[in-house]
């Protein structure tokens, strides 16, 4: 038996209306239909001498298939691992807009987007920000498509193709997406602002073919190349026809108890009351209205003839909207790669201008970051000089790696500046590294910590525990990257500690063993069960203690931590001194085995109730460990007290 949550993600609103759908849809189907051709004898109630009328139709699901992305040329991520990487967010700090000091930031389309990876790519986007939005959704895992597009980067990062950049960027921004406007074309509604569009889009696209038409070595680049494809002598004949039936600046109008009058913008009033031909009639808004012998002739010869006029007006419409309608493919094709180029160039942009790196792609399964950063940290901090670059090396057959460190040391976020890497490389886009070299993966997950919410109708650990079975179902034989923070922290310590003990040892017993990296603060339990694996590697960050003061240097360097230096982090965080000093004396006696009787009663039957809670949560301790851990312990004893084995 399966249960649904551990191989759907019922974060994603989508997939579980899908999966419902079609779960109801099987259920209205006849089982003919669904199993047409099946042998009932082979699904029949375990019974042999069962026959077709009793046999219980059956479908057995061998494997989803729903994480192996080289089948879908894609990178399989879900939204929940998008959120907890920030790759999309929804904070929107003050201070965000002011320190990017772009002339262009917005919120995304759900009004909410600030602080987030996308929007520092999206705010150099303007054509392709939903093109790059879908990018940021389904990164690809083909080398082909990956490799184009780094060599695409590389040439927009070229300092000698600056002033091409800059006059290719302007001109894309006055592309428009015309997709709605066509749809209106078939409705036979068109009008003038939407005309203008249409010209606007197509004059644009003639700009952009004649700037890579000119431009130098532009079969370099892939982008352009497909860019400057899609361009079609077709736009130049739009632009004339166009301009030839549609007059912008002014044209005759019948108004109703005005009669025939000269509508032109009222921002060129001054130029008309100059021709001393012109009568002013009336402004309202932005328009003006004038008389003149023209159209004093033309209400004397046809009077009130405003139905005649639409009737006209719209057959020419009808007319020039069949012609556009023509090369409507054309059309679309040309905005869609313009998108793609534009969102390109947006990821060129945001790369030259926080100096990020070229990644290297390989069909290695190994994951290389040479002085890694945040690139959010990066962005925030940057002006205070305390971001710390690290490494991050996960090679075969050591690909599990368990993070620990004081608290607020920088563990999640060395967690996710590795994942956001590996996910800026699949998109093919410059990353913040001095140097990487990233695997093409199947697949990224994670699994940090949830709050306790009404709509999860479960308790954070519980949410957690989800997560991990859903990550461990899934990427069963996929090349993988998995980011855990602290699994097993809502619960009792020693069970927590086991669950973490069991997880790791499972994976890095898989026979396609993941990229997993895990922060935790159960370092000592996790150290003194997995301290002889091989393929298990410990990471801690450094810190220096100053009197009183924990001083934290953000630099990630082999081996593990001996505290999680909690009551330094409480001082800070301005915790009562008086709590503190008491935790410490608490903590103190339980690490070192002293009496603590003064600090749980001094009843001796508490005592024994507290020594014999603390028997029973080492026992489960050595069950969750696994059942060659007493024999390996029994051993060591052995061996120290002389005793043959």
């Amino acid at each position: 038996m399966i249960y649904l949550r551990t191989v759907l993600d019922l974060s994603q609103d989508v997939s579980l209306r899908s999966i419902g759908a079609l779960l109801q849809w099987i259920a209205t189907r006849d089982y003919l239909q669904l199993l047409g051709g099946i042998d009932f004898q082979t699904v029949c109630r375990g019974d042999e001498d069962s026959d077709v009328e009793t046999a219980v139709p059956r479908v057995v699901i061998a494997t989803l298939g729903m994480y192996r992305g080289a089948d879908f040329g894609q990178l399989v991520i879900s939204y929940r691992t998008l959120r907890d990487l920030h790759v999309f967010s929804a904070e929107t700090p003050s201070t965000w807009r002011t320190r990017l000091n772009s002339n262009r930031f917005g919120t995304g389309s759900d009004g909410t987007e600030d602080l987030s990876v996308f929007q520092l790519f999206e705010r150099h986007c303007s054509l392709g920000r939903s093109r790059l939005r879908s990018m940021f959704l389904a990164p690809p895992n083909s080398r082909h498509e990956v490799e184009d597009r780094l060599t695409s980067l590389a040439y927009f990062s070229d300092p000698e193709n600056r002033q091409f950049i800059k006059a290719l960027s302007q001109a894309l921004r006055n592309i428009k997406r015309v997709d709605y406007i066509l749809l209106n074309m078939c409705r036979g509604e068109t009008p003038a602002g939407e005309w203008r569009s249409i010209l606007s889009t197509c004059k644009s696209i003639l700009v952009v073919q004649d700037l890579i038409a000119g431009t130098s070595r532009r079969d370099e680049c892939p982008a352009l190349v497909a860019a400057f494809k899609a361009c079609d002598k077709v736009f130049a004949e739009l632009v004339v026809i166009i301009e030839n039936v549609v007059d912008f600046q002014g044209c005759i109008n019948y108004v109703p108890c005005m009669g025939f009058v000269f509508r032109t913008k009222r921002a060129n009033e001054r130029a008309v009351k100059t021709t001393r031909t012109m009568e002013l009639v009336a402004s309202m808004d932005d328009e003006s209205f004038f008389r003149c012998n023209g159209t004093a002739l033309l209400h004397e010869k046809y009077g009130n003839v405003y139905d005649e006029l639409m009737h006209l007006q719209h057959a020419i419409y009808r007319q020039l909207q069949r012609q556009v309608l023509t090369h409507a493919t054309t059309l679309l094709n040309a905005v869609d790669t313009f998108c793609t180029l534009d969102a390109t160039l947006a990821l060129a942009l945001t790369g030259n201008e926080l100096n990020f790196a070229r990644p290297q792609i390989t069909e290695e399964n190994i994951c290389v970051v040479v002085n890694g950063i945040h690139p959010l940290l990066e962005v925030m901090e940057r002006s205070r000089g305390t971001v710390k670059a690290n490494s991050w090396i996960s090679v075969n057959p050591a690909r599990v790696f368990v993070v620990t460190g004081p608290n607020s040391s920088g563990k999640s976020t060395f967690l996710r500046q590795c994942a956001l890497i590996a996910f800026l490389a699949h998109l093919g886009a410059p990353v913040p590294a001095q140097k990487a070299k990233i695997a093409l993966l199947d697949t990224i997950q994670s699994s940090f910590y949830s709050d306790e919410t009404m709509r999860n109708e479960a308790s954070g650990f519980a949410v957690q525990c989800q997560q991990i079975a859903f990550i461990m179902k899934t990427i069963e034989g996929a090349r993988a990257l998995v980011v855990v923070d602290e699994f097993g922290k809502g619960t009792q310590m020693t069970e927590g500690a086991g669950l973490c003990v069991a997880f790791l040892r499972q994976m890095a017993l898989m026979p396609r063993r993941p990229h997993l990296l895990m922060a935790s603060h159960y370092q000592r339990h996790l150290y003194a069960f997995l301290a002889n694996n091989s393929a298990i590697n410990f990471l801690t960050f450094s810190r220096h203690l100053a009197g009183n003061r924990l001083v934290q240097l953000y630099s990630v360097v082999p081996g593990i931590t001996t505290s999680s230096f909690a009551s330094f982090v409480s001082r800070d965080a301005g915790l009562v001194e008086e709590v503190v000093q008491h935790q410490e004396q608490i903590s103190s006696k339980l690490q070192n085995n002293q009496a603590i009787t003064g600090e749980i009663g001094n009843q001796t039957e508490n005592l024994l109730n507290y020594v014999q809670d603390v028997l029973d949560d080492v026992t489960t301790l050595v069950e969750y460990s696994g059942p060659g851990w007493c024999d390996h312990a029994q051993s060591h004893e052995d061996a120290s007290t002389g005793d043959p084995a």
